[in-house]
């Protein structure tokens, strides 16, 4: 009988001790789960405030870089389409700085539709009486020109114009960040491009408004050097007005990497 009860004693003892160092581990396991989800919200919001501040930074990365751009390469693609009629031109060339002013360049414009094929060439040095040469072709007929204009009044966009332009933006960009890049998109649709933008991009709207345009805009800034990469803006409208788009490329490239002794007025 004695040894029934110990038996059984040891039994209970042993059972109690299994179902209290259960109770603990349910315990241990609800109490650490409970501050895993704490965590998995605040690193959600540290991130969201993160990136809602990243705007900021990456223009006063883009502005505070404009005096160290020295020289670049651009190619600037514009098509306008009114209805069925479409205009191209293609403005490509090498744009040499300092302090933020174009001291030389040699450019190419391209005009194209179903009534103009144009072709201008544009050689600038700031160092001439008459700095600005150009050189138009249309229609088989060429003529050359020299000038005391600056190429800026005559070949558009400006890098500097455009890179304050985004920056005045910020309210209205988001961004995402990838390996070597900063990409910059709209937030919403309740901004206004066409007027902010026309006269760099020659956009000129015709029995609309703004608020009849669909916008897609796309900026690349490039993370070693906080220049701008490229601009892609897309502007449409097809309703009872008809069709209108107007769709805008720029790449920018080989910066500082120019060789301006190249360029010279002919």
């Amino acid at each position: 009988m004695v040894k029934k009860y110990k038996l059984f004693s040891v039994v209970a003892l042993f059972a109690m001790t299994f179902l209290l160092v259960a109770c603990q581990s349910k315990s241990s396991e609800q109490t650490t789960e409970k501050p895993t989800e704490q965590t998995s919200e605040q690193t959600t919001v540290d991130k969201d405030e993160s990136t809602a501040g990243s705007v900021k930074e990456v223009l006063a990365k883009l502005q505070d870089a404009k005096d160290d751009l020295k020289s670049v390469l651009v190619s600037h693609q514009i098509t306008t389409t009114i209805d069925d009629n479409d205009l191209l031109l293609g403005i490509n060339g090498e744009f040499i700085f300092e302090n933020q002013k174009t001291v030389k360049a040699d450019v190419t414009l391209d005009t194209l539709s179903d009534e103009i094929t144009k072709t201008e060439q544009y050689v600038y040095d700031a160092s001439e009486s008459n700095p600005l040469y150009s050189e138009i072709t249309e229609d088989g007929d060429t003529k050359t020109s020299y000038s005391s204009n600056n190429i800026d009044s005559v070949v558009m966009p400006n890098y500097f114009v455009i890179a304050n332009q985004i920056v005045s933006l910020e309210k209205d960009l988001q961004l995402i960040e990838t390996q070597s890049t900063y990409e910059l998109t709209l937030k919403n649709q309740d901004i206004s491009l066409s007027n902010q933008f026309k006269e760099q991009h020659h956009i000129k709207l015709n029995g609309i408004t703004e608020k009849d345009l669909e916008k897609d805009l796309f900026i690349v800034i490039d993370k070693e050097t906080n220049f701008i990469q490229d601009f892609n803006l897309l502007m449409t409208y097809d309703g009872a007005k008809g069709v209108q788009e107007f769709d805008i490329n720029i790449s920018y490239s080989d910066w500082n990497t120019i060789d301006e002794s190249l360029i010279s007025l002919p």
